[in-house]
């Protein structure tokens, strides 16, 4: 029966025969998508799967010349290194797992082709035989590259709209301060308590009340519409929401009192994307709002 010593080299030695040319591991590696190629302790190539050579031989090496067996694959990534950082990083990465100074070793980069530009994942995991060598799976993850892209503009696009957003907040409560004073231009004290000088949750808390109900609808609605692209205009509903504010002789401050009461109430039951999402939409519908009161004070303004 031999030694256990015997017996570990016995497995080792069939264990890489069998990855460098068993009929059942080829066929196994040659199941999996990812595009896999088995090498040696030097780098060269011993092995590949279907997906590799279909890969290869749709971009420019149908012969797999370049990158079938026999090619050194550490020789190839050495010779594109100095106008490649990709392929240095993967060339230092792969002699250190072959060097056994690390088993395992990832990257992602980008493999622009003929037929499109893809991204790719590769990951190197060493053999543990005495004859050393590694595996290297290369795997597509141009659709993840693709939505994380999309992600980050995202983000950086809503990141710009708040700005934008607060900007021209800014700027219609000056508006609405001028108009206001223009419109409600009252000199005593009990009148202009009467015509807004208090808060109108204070002065006003049934019609508040009501106007937070309203708000409240419309911004539920606002964010069905979204999740399920509906397409409906709300615009008449939230003139209308401005306008009681306005007769009421309310100001800005009572528009945002109102957007803070039912964005809080809303926020608390809500997480995750869906509250940034309405986070979002309560943000357009206030500008939408101090907007129609300015046009109110506006029309005040002009008549008067």
């Amino acid at each position: 029966m031999g030694s256990p010593q015997h017996l570990e080299d016995r497995q080792s030695t069939s264990y890489c025969l069998d990855v460098t040319g068993g009929a059942h591991t080829q066929a196994v590696i040659d199941a999996v998508n990812a595009h896999i190629a088995v090498v040696d302790r030097s780098g060269k190539i011993m092995s590949v799967n279907r997906a590799w050579k279909k890969f290869a031989r749709a971009n420019g090496d149908p012969d797999l010349k370049s990158t079938g067996v026999g090619v050194n694959y550490l020789e190839v990534l050495h010779n594109a290194s100095p106008t490649d950082q990709s392929a240095h990083d993967a060339y230092q990465g792969i002699a250190s797992v072959l060097q056994e100074e690390c088993t395992f070793f990832t990257i992602e980069y980008p493999c622009n082709t003929p037929s499109a530009d893809h991204w790719f994942r590769m990951e190197v995991s060493r053999l543990h035989l005495k004859t050393g060598g590694a595996v290297l799976a290369h795997h597509d993850i141009t659709d993840l590259h693709t939505a994380q892209m999309e992600r980050e503009a995202l983000i950086a696009d809503l990141a710009a709209r708040n700005r934008l957003l607060e900007e021209e907040q800014t700027v219609l409560h000056r508006e609405l301060s001028r108009l206001e004073s223009q419109a409600h231009g009252h000199s005593t004290e009990i009148t202009a308590h009467l015509y807004g000088a208090g808060p109108l949750r204070q002065l006003a808390p049934q019609a508040f009340q009501q106007l937070t109900v309203d708000y409240a609808e419309l911004i539920s609605q606002a964010l069905e519409m979204r999740a399920y692209r509906i397409q409906n205009d709300l615009s008449s509903s939230l003139q209308a929401i401005a306008e009681r504010v306005g007769s009421l002789n309310g100001g800005p401050r009572d528009i945002v009192d109102l957007h803070r009461e039912v964005l809080s109430g809303q926020l608390s039951k809500v997480k995750g994307a869906k509250a940034r999402a309405l986070t979002d939409e309560a943000r357009l519908m206030l500008v939408k709002l101090l907007c129609y009161l300015a046009a109110y004070y506006r029309r005040f303004a002009v008549g008067k």
